[in-house]
């Protein structure tokens, strides 16, 4: 089970990855997204935090969702996974961006 704020949300997606799962529950109104829960098992807690700071107050939007996914700071993205770290982040972003 997980541990968390509950929100009112309409979006709910969630994926495997190398890294763990990772969920993320949204709650769009206006075509804005105004409140994001993200939940994962990745051992770098900066990640989910990160990906939920970086959404909230977007324009529900795939560019928008995945330009801003990339410039989340560049500490949670490399750190202990390295190389391959940088390509797991890649492809969690694009799903995000795609999957919003």
């Amino acid at each position: 089970w997980t541990l968390g704020r509950k929100i009112d949300f309409q979006y709910e997606i969630s994926k495997m990855f190398d890294l763990g799962q990772l969920a993320l529950q949204i709650r769009v109104n206006g075509g804005m997204i105004e409140d994001i829960n993200v939940f994962s098992d990745f051992m770098d807690p900066n990640i989910a935090e990160g990906i939920a700071a970086g959404l909230t107050g977007l324009r529900h939007d795939k560019h928008q969702v995945y330009d801003a996914l990339k410039k989340i700071s560049a500490g949670s993205r490399s750190g202990v996974y390295g190389e391959a770290g940088e390509a797991v982040m890649e492809e969690i972003f694009s799903w995000i961006a795609e999957a919003v």
